[in-house]
């Protein structure tokens, strides 16, 4: 918990001029980005950040898009366009040398579909063809990542179950029996892979970082509930969308402007935006509708996390791509485009700019300093501990199912 003293005074000024510094290279130009970058390198140089520049960037993700040939609107990178440039520790020029590794998160769905596929269970074209897809590529099996399944079923738990367990076994196992003439030898390997996942996975849900992530999941979805509850108001969206920062700046202590973005859609949209589809009043299921749709933001949010990540020692940066069948997933990917990410190697913060800012658009520069200020920022972090987040969407929860039943 911070504390306004003269320690937290500091830290919030450090921490305020690194972001303001990391905003102006990523909204300068190229040339201007390199200059800044080397006169402020003694105060950032414990981040690394990668943008979309469409001149000077490499289309690093071509090899892996080209290797999978799957369409390109299923499998996706976070960025706006896949032209990247990475400023780093150390970095001397343009033509610094970088090594890459790569990561592809599968939606849950797939995950699922395999598994489904591999007991001899029927699947539908699309499914099936996806699935006939993955398993021709042996190389697919050393850079996927089961986050997104992992993390759905298994994060509040703090463990992967039995049934996971296998679920994944027969995951692995579907790609590996495609490239080894032995079953016995793809059964080892699979074994092998499922074990070494589980049990990284473990020690992630019971470190720090496992309470980062459920604090990032309760955020969106007590935001995810207050939209739906806001979206039944007749207002304006500007309007709508001041109810929506109160909320965050009040009740939950957090001001995501990834959120906000995709607020800005549906209140305009409404259920037209397919992804909010099940959204609307008689949904027997509303909650579980909602609760899905959060994890749904999640296992995208997720993907700024993993660029943050750096899996094995001689890589220095990992780049990701998300798999997924679910055309409403693509039209939230349309929404929050990354233009860049920062993060500090120390602290394993992250910190996300995306290409459309829309929202700060409708608001007036007032409204803005209101919001967003240094000293709201600092109030909020050092009040939010205080929260209790799970009576906060219980009672969110008791209000849509209320409204919603109506």
């Amino acid at each position: 918990m911070f504390y306004k003293d003269d320690l937290g005074v500091k830290i919030m000024d450090k921490y305020m001029t690194e972001i303001s510094i990391i905003k102006e290279i990523v909204d300068a130009d190229f040339d201007e980005k390199l200059k800044i970058y080397h006169n402020y390198s003694d105060i950032i140089n414990d981040y690394t950040i990668t943008f979309v520049d469409e001149e000077y960037g490499k289309d690093n993700y071509r090899y892996m898009l080209d290797v999978l040939r799957i369409d390109s609107k299923l499998i996706f990178s976070p960025f706006h366009a896949n032209k990247l440039f990475t400023l780093f520790p150390g970095f001397v020029s343009p033509l610094s040398p970088l090594a890459y590794f790569f990561d592809i998160s599968l939606d849950t769905s797939i995950v699922s579909y395999i598994d489904r596929f591999q007991r001899g269970l029927e699947l539908e074209t699309n499914p099936l063809s996806m699935v006939r897809e993955l398993g021709k590529h042996r190389r697919f099996a050393s850079t996927v990542n089961l986050s997104p399944y992992l993390n759905e079923n298994c994060l509040f738990k703090g463990k992967v179950d039995e049934l996971h367990i296998e679920n994944i076994y027969n995951f692995f196992f579907y790609l590996n029996k495609f490239h080894h003439k032995f079953n016995w030898v793809a059964k080892r390997k699979s074994k092998k892979a499922t074990e070494l996942i589980v049990k990284n996975q473990e020690l992630l849900f019971n470190s720090p970082l496992a309470d980062r992530f459920k604090h990032q999941f309760k955020i969106i979805h007590s935001t995810m509930l207050k939209m739906a509850l806001i979206n039944l108001c007749k207002a304006d969206k500007k309007s709508k969308i001041l109810t929506l920062l109160d909320f965050m700046a009040t009740d939950i202590k957090a001001m995501d402007i990834c959120l906000l973005e995709i607020s800005a859609v549906y209140f305009l949209k409404k259920q037209a935006l397919s992804f909010f589809g099940k959204v609307q009043k008689g949904n027997s299921k509303i909650l579980e509708t909602i609760r899905n749709l959060s994890w749904d933001i999640f296992h995208l949010r997720y993907q700024e996390f993993l660029l943050s990540v750096k899996p094995v020692k001689r890589a220095d940066v990992n780049l990701v791509l998300f798999c997924t069948l679910d055309r409403r997933l693509l039209e939230i990917k349309e929404i929050i485009k990354l233009k860049a990410v920062a993060y500090n190697s120390k602290t394993i913060n992250y910190y996300p700019f995306y290409h459309s800012e829309s929202v700060l658009k409708l608001l007036s520069t007032e409204e803005i300093s209101k919001y967003f200020n240094a000293n709201s920022h600092f109030d909020r972090i050092s009040t939010k501990m205080g929260i209790d987040y799970d009576a906060l969407i219980s009672d969110l929860e008791r209000e849509v199912e209320k409204e919603y039943s109506k």
